[in-house]
Order: structure tokens, then sequence, then C-alpha cells
């Protein structure tokens, strides 16, 4: 229950501790020597090892007021080296078990056998007890094979950070309740549940069937985890990964890899619930689309719909909806989403999609409901009737929701209600089933219906969704701490195995502010699902609506930032091909990428996209600075332009006029990027070229690759009709560019290499040993127009990109009164040559390869090697004195130097090159 006393805590069997306690720990608990199970059997499979419990005798009399399972199994299976299943059922009586595993990619292989076992030790901790009808586990196992021991009443760990508790924030401490009520005003419409823990390598534990139920998790000192769940089996999966990426890689081996989506989805989406007619959302588009805001998908709430029947609309006054839709599809290149709740209504008269449910039988026979939940926004007008399903005896608080909840079934149908071709599914056991079926049949119909990929998004997901459609995160409001919150979400959702998810931007209810919305857009841009929606009675916040309200810079703002989302689809669109493809997330934390730094553990105000793409946005009302974290390596800031930060660790980034938040590049990455152009939608990327931002580690070195198809076929993958490249920056200042798959046909153009993190020197360069004219320098980046025409090569090909630093003009450009050094250091023919000039006010005082005329010049030659040359290092001392005045200038070449760079010492300019 909710709240307990000392008489009710010890009728039932347990120890009552009143003293004084950290907040979390009970003062009501089993005695775990006096509860749980013994070991009666244990075989050995050839996956694993059964063992069979039997209820502790002292365990009947301690807890003799709560029914208890007699006999339990506990089946352990290794599906693979690296994934282990723990699955606990009841030895007499069988229990409701998810169909989902039926559609597991892994389990529908034949199990990995071992025949020898005895190497694989594996400490297990288990928390079992039985409630009733209700698993409450409360048994720790250390499966050494050979031990079984009942002693612990909870699950622990050496250390535990927890992430994955569906669309809430989770704090990482310790004597925690998490549940559904976590936090206020947030409406939760699912749980799911995933633990990290860190050791030396990294962990995830799922508990599998316990999902389908609601199910309270409760953080302890040890520390460990406590739960309890209303019903199921305990089926439990262990991915034990080299890191975290690893670690999901592996979760979504088993239960699906996430779709790929189109690519025109990954544009920037607008909708709302409120629309009063077709004129109305007409001018919505028309207003963006003169404010020049990059749109790609518009949406049409339930408004459209006549008399809200699912699958029609209101010929009134969504007069030539139709037409309009088709003009723009033609003329904008917009796609159109209908947003439908599947609620048919038992009304026959003038609503088609009932008459045809219903001579089909194909109904749910009890009670109406909406949303695919199912839930009903009002209550039903009646009570279920008294039953343990929808009157549990055991009041947890993800059960109920909150203490005021008066039975199970509030706002949905009755849980005794039948469904299933014969009847045979108590919804139960199948409440959170429901969107998850929807999902699969919806993308179903979708590939049907038009045979393209296309997306379906739904609210109410499950383990496995992520395979047949996305996510968007609930409605959540125009506050500040809900768009804060939804950082939390879309890394939680894409550790559940669903990458393209995203919340409403701008909040969902309430009226929005002229900041929260500007500062919405700025993050949102980099969601993996971009959308604008809020719900009906609220103003419109659409980004170019602000232009008319006064507040034209959250209009700006939305526009620079989703312009930056566009120049990076190419990058992002690779990144959901390796999410469909191997399991990666797409959006990160920080700490996937930098596992064995502390300080990013708790990070949930920053994210990655990627492991290249680092993003601190502005979260609270009136921020004008961002308290940032970049681990230890090179990074390369976003704005005003690319360039190479001096310091990591923690800093403090200013607010830009730019409106786009902060936004780093970490060094070691090669990113594709479409032309800087301005987009207005998705079809100018895929008619444009791709460029490559090329941003060298400490070592020089860099890495990066890009998938393209036609953005819109089902299973381009598994046809193999996709190109695929990768990218790889050597020391020696080459570039390979990689042909790995080449079989869709198109034109694409790489037009440019922009190498950052240089010094500015002049360069030659060759493609496939052919000069390339076309090179500009700026600043610190180096700038080659290549137009490599990407369907040129075949598959196992590539193109070689060189870089040289160019020597310099003689005589030099020189300034009255200044002295010019200049030194080169030529390899050619195996033999180095040293030659030095020295000038002053447009006269060479020096020319030549030893001391004279006042200069003195002391070489040290040793020889080094870089790729298959032998060239000079730490070479060169050059003295002179002119009018009495000597001046000293030195030359180095740092170890892993390579491009070259301009040093000023003592009035002297010192220029040298390999």
């Amino acid at each position: 229950d909710f709240k307990v006393d000392q008489k009710s805590c010890e009728e039932r069997g347990c120890v009552w501790d009143g003293e004084k306690r950290p907040e979390g720990v009970p003062f009501c608990y089993l005695d775990p020597k006096r509860v749980g199970y013994k070991r009666v059997n244990m075989k050995n499979t050839t996956t694993g090892v059964d063992i069979d419990l039997q209820l502790k005798d002292t365990s009947r009399r301690t807890l003799k007021k709560i029914p208890q399972i007699e006999s339990l199994r506990v089946e352990v299976s290794f599906l693979t080296d690296r994934i282990l299943r723990v699955k606990i059922v009841d030895t007499n009586s069988s229990r409701y078990e998810v169909p989902v595993q039926k559609e597991f990619p892994l389990l529908n292989q034949n199990a990995i056998q071992f025949k020898d076992l005895t190497h694989r030790s594996v400490v297990l901790y288990i928390a079992i007890n039985c409630f009733k009808s209700q698993l409450i586990y409360r048994q720790k196992m250390s499966l050494d094979w050979e031990r079984i021991h009942t002693i612990h009443s909870d699950m622990t760990f050496p250390s535990i950070r927890h992430l994955g508790f569906s669309a809430k924030i989770i704090k990482q401490e310790r004597n925690k309740s998490i549940t559904m009520a976590s936090i206020p005003s947030i409406r939760v419409w699912k749980v799911t549940a995933n633990l990290m823990e860190f050791f030396s390598s990294t962990a995830m534990l799922w508990l599998f069937n316990k999902l389908l139920f609601p199910t309270d998790y409760t953080t302890l000192p040890e520390p460990g985890l406590s739960f309890r769940t209303s019903g199921g089996v305990i089926d439990l999966f262990m991915f034990i990964g080299d890191n975290p990426e690893h670690v999901i890689q592996l979760y979504t081996s088993l239960i699906g890899r996430p779709i790929l989506p189109p690519f025109w989805a990954l544009g920037y989406q607008l909708t709302r619930w409120g629309f009063n007619g077709t004129d109305n959302v007409r001018q919505v588009i028309d207003r963006n689309i003169k404010a020049k805001v990059p749109l790609d998908v518009m949406y049409l709430d339930i408004d459209y719909m006549d008399q809200y029947h699912d699958f029609s609309y209101d010929k009134k006054r969504f007069a030539k909806l139709p037409e309009l839709i088709d003009e723009t599809k033609s003329k904008n290149n917009l796609h159109w989403t209908l947003i439908l709740d599947p609620a048919i209504e038992a009304v026959k008269q003038d609503n088609p999609a009932f008459e045809d449910g219903y001579s089909k039988d194909v109904f749910i026979k009890w009670d109406p409901s909406d949303m695919n939940e199912p839930s009903n926004l009002i209550d039903k007008g009646y009570i279920c009737p008294k039953n343990k399903y929808d009157y549990p005896d055991v009041r947890i608080k993800p059960l109920y929701g909150n203490d005021n909840a008066r039975y199970l079934s509030e706002k949905t149908i009755c849980m005794l209600t039948r469904q299933g071709d014969n009847n045979e599914l108590l919804h139960y056991n199948v409440h959170s089933l429901y969107g998850w079926s929807e999902l699969i049949a919806t993308q179903k119909a979708i590939h049907a219906a038009t045979g393209k990929r296309g997306f379906a998004v739904s609210r109410s997901t499950y383990v496995s969704s992520g395979r047949y459609g996305t996510h968007w995160l609930g409605d959540n409001a125009s506050q500040w701490p809900h768009m804060k919150y939804s950082i939390i979400g879309i890394l939680e959702f894409n550790l559940f195995g669903i990458s393209f998810v995203g919340p409403d931007i701008c909040g969902f209810g309430d009226n929005t502010t002229p900041e929260l919305c500007k500062r919405w857009h700025q993050l949102g841009a980099f969601y993996p699902f971009s959308r604008n929606h809020n719900a009906i009675g609220n103003i419109d916040q659409d980004p170019a609506v602000w232009i008319e309200r006064g507040h034209p810079e959250v209009t700006e703002a939305a526009i620079n930032s989703l312009g930056l989302r566009y120049k990076l689809l190419p990058y992002m669109y690779t990144l959901f091909f390796k999410a469909h493809t191997i399991g990666q997330t797409v959006a990160r934390p920080v700490f996937h990428e930098f596992p064995t730094d502390s300080n990013t553990y708790g990070i949930d105000e920053q994210f990655m996209l990627g492991s290249a793409l680092l993003i601190s946005p502005f979260l609270y009302q009136n921020q004008s600075q961002v308290k940032a974290y970049l681990p230890n390596t090179v990074w390369y800031e976003m704005s005003p332009n690319i360039s190479k930060v001096s310091k990591t660790g923690y800093i403090i980034i200013d607010d830009n006029k730019h409106g786009i938040p902060p936004v780093h590049l970490r060094g070691g990455s090669i990113i594709p990027v479409a032309s800087d152009y301005p987009h207005v939608n998705t079809i100018t990327i895929r008619n444009g070229s791709i460029n490559l931002l090329v941003l060298p580690d400490a070592s020089h070195s860099g890495s990066g690759d890009l998938y393209w198809d036609d953005g819109d076929s089902i299973d381009t993958t598994g046809k193999a009709l996709y190109n695929y490249y990768s990218f790889v920056l050597h020391k020696n200042c080459s570039l390979d560019i990689n042909v790995v798959q080449n079989n869709y046909k198109t034109n694409q153009i790489l037009e440019s290499i922009q190498i950052y993190g240089t010094n500015g020197d002049t360069v030659s360069a060759t493609l496939d040993g052919q000069t390339v004219t076309d090179i500009t320098v700026h600043q610190k980046m180096i700038k080659m127009n290549a137009k490599i025409d990407l369907k040129s090569k075949t598959k196992g090909n590539k193109w070689t990109v060189s870089t040289n630093p160019a020597p310099p003009k003689k005589p030099q450009q020189i300034l009255e009164n200044r002295y010019i050094l200049t030194v080169f250091v030529v390899s050619g023919g195996g033999v180095v040559v040293v030659e030095a000039v020295v000038a002053r006010g447009g006269a060479v005082i020096f020319d030549g390869l030893v001391a004279g005329s006042g200069v003195v010049m002391v070489c040290t030659t040793v020889v080094c090697t870089i790729g298959d040359t032998e060239l000079m290092k730490n070479a060169c001392r050059v003295s002179f004195t002119d009018r009495n005045v000597t001046y000293e200038a030195s030359l180095s070449t740092p170890d892993g130097h390579t491009c070259g760079e301009s040093v000023s010492t003592n009035h002297c300019i010192l220029y040298y090159r390999y």
C-alpha cells in the first residue's frame, strides 16, 4: 500500500523498524532469513542451467496471510556469448506471457550451445517474494552453477547508473522510488526498464515480461534496485558490452533494429490541433513558405474529421482539402500526415468504418475507447463491476498512478474486457500492447497502400515498437522544465531501440511565449524527430507567426537552427542507417562516447548526435550563458565559423546573434553535409551536392561515412540498393574516400572537401595524382573544390586526396624595416637541402645554403619518416647581425607535424615546409 503502519506491517509477517533512516529506506520490510525459496534441483542444459526452487517452510509461517507461489523454475540460458536470459516461472500454473518474443529476430534463431559451461560464471541478483497473484522477487542467486543463496531482498550492484524509465527524468540517486508519478504534471504513457551499470565494461539488465504490467522501481542504498509488478512472469535479459553503445547494439539485436525513416521525414514537421478549416491550413503554410522556413511535412489533427469519425473529412469546413494537398505536394514538395485516434464510434448512421468493423466482428465488445493506449479522456459514466483485475489488492503507484485513483480502469476500458479472434485475451494482460499492435498494422497498411517507406508515429509504444514506427513523447506543456525533460526523453527512447523520436516543439498544452518558443526551436532543430505541435484553444506557434506578432527573432532563430539541421541531414541520415543496420543510437548521452569520464555520467542538459556532434542548448528563462562540459579531446565550435576550441572541461558559452544553440564538432570526425545554400525542404538536398567537413584530431587523423539511397523505397538496405562511402584521414594529410557499396544509381557530386584546424598556409593538392587547381585558404581552413562524381568508381575502389604545403614565392613580400627569414626544407633525390633567405626593407641581405654576410646558420639534421618519404626534423637555428643588432630564429618540426605553419620571432618571419 502507499501508506503502512506498524500494525498492518507486522500482520503481514514483515519487520517494522521505525528508527529514523535515509529517505527511501523502508520502515516495513521482509526478513530475508525467513522468507524466500530454497534450491531443490539443478540441471545443466546445452545453453545454461535450469533450477527448481521450493518455498521455505519459514516463509509459509511468516507470511501466512499472503498467498505465495509454492514452486518456481529458473531457466538460465546464454543466447549468445554476450546475452544471458533468466526466466522465472510458476511451475504449477501458467501465466500470461507477452507474444512479442515470437517476433524477436534473435529468439527465432537457434540458441548458441556450449559444450563446457564451467568457465561461465555469472553473478545474478534477483529479489523474490510472492504477493497474492503478483510475483515480487526477493532473492539473491549467485549463479556459478553450484551455489544458490536466498539472502538479499533486492538487486544489488557495485555501482549503478540507471537510465531508461520512459518519458520522465530519472535522478541518479539512491533510496528513491521510481514510478509513473515521479514527476508532477507530466503524464507518462508507458514504462520501460533499462539499467546501465558501469564496471570496466558495461552491462544492461532488461526486465522484459514485467514491462507489460505496471511496475514500481525503488533504488536502494546498497546500491541496488527493488521492483514490484502486477502480473506476468519474470523474464530478464542481460547484455554485456564493451561500451554503452555496444550494449544498445546487443539489445536491439534481440528485439529488432529501429526503422530507417524516409529522408523527407527528417525535415521540419508542422501541425496543430485547432485548425478551423482549409483556409486556415493554407494560411499557416503560406506564411511559413513566404518566410522561408524549411518545411517538409504538414499534419492535420482530428479537426478535419466529419463528426470525429475516423477515415472521413468534413466537406464543409475542409472543402477543397484534397486540392490543397495535391497543390502543395506538387508545388512545395510537402508530405502530409493525418492524425488518427482509433476510436470508432458505435453509431451506424453515416459511419462506414463502424459498419465495416461491425460486420467483420473486429471490435472489443465492452466499452468505447479513444486514443491508442487505449484510453478515454472522460470517465465512462459507469464503474466496472468488482473484480480482482479492475480492483487489484496491491496498490503500487504505477498501477493506480496516484493516491486518489479509484480503480485500475479509470479512463480506459474495463480490465475484464475480452478481445482476440476467439475472445481468448483478457484486456488486463494486453492493455500495453494496444499501440504496439496498431503500429504494426499501420506500417503494413502504409507499405501496401503507397509502395513507399513512409512512417507511422505512435504515442503508445512497447518493446520492439521501433521496428515498426516512431514515437513522440506525448502531451507536454509549454513550460521550461518540459523542454529540459525532453532531452532525457529522446535519449531514453534511443536506448529503447526507438531512434526516431521527439517531443512537441514549443509545447502542446498552454500558450507558449516568444522566448520559450525561440529556445525550443533552437533545441528542436536537433531532435531526431523535429515537429511543432500544439493543442486546441492555444495560440499559433509556427515559426512564421512570430513575425506578425512583432517577434521576428523567434522566426530567425527557427530558420537558422533548422537551416543547420538541413545542412547536417546527410550526416543524420547516415546515423539512422547505422541505427537500422547495427543498432546504434542516433541521439545519445555524452557518456556513451566518453564512458571512462565520470564527469559525463550526470549530464542531462547536453546530448550528442552520433559520435561527432555535441549539442548544448539554452534551457532556462532569461538565460544568456550556457555552462557546458567538453570532454578532454579536440573540439571545434560551429558558430560563428568552424574553429578549434582552446579549452576543454567546464566552459561558459555566451549567447550568440546567429540564432543557433552551441554546437561542437568532435575532432577526428569527417562529416558529410549538404551544400550551404538555403534549403526550403529536403528536395533541394536530394538534388544538391555533398561537402565533407574534415576535422582532424590531435594526431591529425579522422574518419566518417555517408549512406545514400533514394530516400523512400522499402527495404533498400536489405536489397542493397544504396551507396555507402567511408572516409579516412591519414596522418600524412592524405584522405581516402572508399566505395563500400554503390548500387543506387544517382549523379551525386562530392563538391568540396573542407579541412579545418590548419594554420592557413597555402597548399597544393592532388586527386588520384592529378592536380586540384580550385583551392582556397580561409583563416585555418583549406577548401578544395574536388567535384568528385561518386558514381564514377565501383565497390572496393577509392579516391585519394593528398595535400602538401606550397612553397612561398620568391622574393617574399617585404615590409619596410622588417626582416623576413624563409627556410626551405626540400626533399628530393634522397638529398636534404636547406636554403635560407634573409631580407630587410626589400633588400636581400642573405640568400644561400651556408653562413655569410653576417648571417650564421647552424643546422642539426635528424632524419624522420612520414609516409614513405624521409624528411628533416628539428633542423635549423639561424642568427644574423644587421646594424649592430643580432636577431635569431629557430626552426623545429614537432612530433606529428605534417602540414606546416608560420612563426614570427624577433621581427623575423620563419616559413618552412617539407
